[in-house]
């Protein structure tokens, strides 16, 4: 290792060790700040009205709304009401102690504290929330100013587009995903600003080293990739000077490896700290999330080891029409000056930048799988740099020729391009998987069933495999397990033993499961009970009230016009046309980006 090397690494520590300091520091003064009551009283009066799953621009207060819907503007009051308002009402002796626990928790640093402690000084959380979006609308139209005198209109463009895909409405009504906004577009704004002065020798690299500590510090991994993403593809659109390939990739992973150092060691600090203060191992209870968060097999994601279904589940947030126009604009504007200008000789070394950032953003998705499924809601916003990377593509590209014609051999291999590229698209598509539940639950009834009793119930799937089911079954017992098999006439295909317990006296439960099956095919299930000390309360629908198709339940050996509370959980191709089309819209996007990159690569490589 060289003297420069060593020097960039022992100025990386200092600056790590000094920023954990200061930000326990802050932290534990934070708690020393009075609490203004009537700013208390006022605050929880608005987030109780507001729910915990709010969605906007119409607010609900709808609990299902995060669970059940790919709207872009859910809002995650549920951690602003639980965790991050009650931490800046909190009072107590010892304010490290305070700074160090967090309500439990201890793995995060909770920096918005420090801030929100100040504020709720003055204001209550509406005119909180009120400050934010004129803050936001501020910082976005300054960039645009900026942004405009040294890149043009069209750079501008792209800055409102990205923008607007991130649901401004949404960041700026919930706090919980304003602190990523304020460190990314803040970051942005610096960079423009101080552009020649970040150019020189390892100023860059110590700049993401902080924003990744500034993030760690901030953020409760809502979306906070998008702090690095989206000011490295800022500062490479205003670069000028002219590099190689290999020269500008290496540059994204050095910076993109300072952002993560900064974001883990930061995040480290914590936990060693929380551990020595609090008394216990914080140290362990955070790698154990870790280990959660990137697991495919946990009950909450119906054991799918599949990773791309969480790519998949953050991408079908970009079914809503309004994200839907935005973005197929900006894909016609490319095609439509590609067809005339040629894009020959358009593509620079800045566009292999872009493309592996833009693909950073599909690296977290696959890695954190179990988080980024479960909260989909707001981790969509992570594809905000796959998409900015686009835009940026496309205006690299019809930057540097003109109208012109180019003779019917390009049109011909344009049109011939496309047409193959579609073709992959659509057998992408037809490879694509997405979970379709299906059940009864609406209306249901109760009878008791004895110890040893054998339910059954004909069943036709809609679809070849099933991944999870549920059965409404209830009992007092702490004892006994239920055990669920399908047959095929009279062949055992699946066996599957519940314990009693899992219900935790509820009485529907989903239960994973892989079954292959033959859709529209007749199957029986059968539910036995074993060794249950006590009733057990089937529960069914009412007479003649079938939603389910091909589902009766049995009576002895005859089917009677009822149903048992039955939800299935199919994995198929996803049901609806608009879905279909929108994803093999999609990959034929991604796929036009890669072969139009990989065909420069390819020339520069030969010469």
């Amino acid at each position: 290792m060289n003297k420069s090397n060593k020097k960039v690494c022992l100025n990386t520590v200092l600056i790590l060790f000094a920023g954990i300091l200061c930000g326990a520091l802050l932290l534990t003064l934070a708690y020393c700040i009075p609490v203004n009551w009537n700013s208390v009283y006022s605050t929880e009066r608005s987030v109780e009205q507001q729910g915990y799953y709010p969605n906007v621009p119409i607010i609900t207060n709808a609990y299902n709304t995060y669970f059940q819907t790919w709207l872009p503007g859910v809002l995650d009051n549920a951690t602003v009401r639980t965790f991050m308002l009650p931490m800046t009402f909190e009072i107590g002796d010892n304010p490290l102690f305070l700074a160090m626990n967090c309500r439990g928790y201890s793995y995060y640093w909770h920096g918005y504290v420090t801030i929100l402690r100040v504020l709720q000084l003055f204001m209550n959380y509406e005119e909180i929330q009120i400050a934010n979006e004129f803050l936001q609308i501020a910082l976005i139209a300054l960039l645009a100013v900026l942004i405009g005198r040294k890149k043009g209109v069209r750079y501008v463009v792209m800055l409102i587009s990205c923008y607007a895909l991130l649901m401004p409405m949404a960041i700026s009504t919930c706090i919980q995903y304003s602190a990523v906004f304020y460190l990314a577009y803040g970051a942005c704004l610096f960079l423009i600003w101080k552009q020649e002065w970040l150019s020189q020798e390892f100023r860059l690299f110590y700049f993401f080293l902080i924003v990744g500590m500034l993030t760690s510090y901030f953020d409760l991994l809502t979306y906070p990739l998008i702090t690095w993403g989206i000011p490295m593809i800022w500062w490479v659109i205003l670069e000028n000077r002219e590099t190689s390939v290999f020269a500008s990739l290496k540059k994204i992973v050095l910076h993109g490896i300072a952002w993560i150092i900064g974001y883990g060691g930061m995040w480290f600090g914590k936990w060693i700290l929380a551990t020595i203060v609090l008394q216990e191992n914080v140290i362990i209870r955070a790698l154990n999330e870790i280990l959660v968060r990137t697991d495919t097999e946990s009950q909450v994601t119906f054991g799918q080891s599949n990773r791309l279904y969480a790519l998949y589940m953050n991408w079908k947030h970009y079914t809503y029409k309004l994200y839907v126009l935005i973005l197929l604009i900006w894909l016609l504007y490319w095609l439509i000056s590609g067809f005339f200008k040629g894009w020959k000789k358009t593509c620079t070394a800045k566009c292999c930048s872009f493309l592996l950032i833009g693909f950073s953003s599909f690296i977290w998705y696959l890695v954190l799988m179990n988080h980024t499924e479960i909260h989909h809601a707001f981790t969509y916003r992570i594809f905000g740099i796959s998409i900015a990377a686009f835009f940026a593509i496309i205006l690299e590209s019809t930057s540097h020729t003109k109208m012109e014609w180019k003779g019917i051999r390009h049109y011909i291999s344009f049109f011939g391009t496309g047409i193959l590229l579609m073709m992959i698209a659509c057998l992408f598509t037809l490879c694509t998987r997405e979970i379709t539940p299906m059940d009864n639950k609406d209306q249901a009834f109760e009878s008791k069933v004895l110890d040893g009793d054998q339910m059954k119930f004909c069943f036709i799937p809609a679809h070849d495999r099933i991944i999870a089911i549920g059965i409404g079954l209830q009992t007092n017992s702490n004892t006994g397990w239920y055990e669920i098999s399908v047959y095929d006439g009279e062949s055992r295909l699946y066996d599957e033993i519940i314990p009693v317990s899992y219900y935790n006296g509820n009485n529907y439960e989903n239960y994973n499961v892989d079954w292959h099956l033959t859709a529209g095919k007749e199957y029986t299930i059968s539910v036995t009970t074993h060794e249950i000390d006590g009733d057990v309360n089937l529960y069914y629908t009412a007479d003649g009230f079938l939603p389910l198709d091909g589902c009766q339940y049995y009576d002895g050996d005859s089917l009677i016009p009822s149903q048992p509370l039955l939800g299935i959980q199919y994995w198929c191709l996803p049901l609806s046309f608009k879905t279909k089309f929108l994803l093999t819209l999609t990959y034929w996007g991604l796929l036009w980006t890669i072969f139009y990159v990989a065909a420069y690569v390819k020339v520069t490589v030969k010469k």
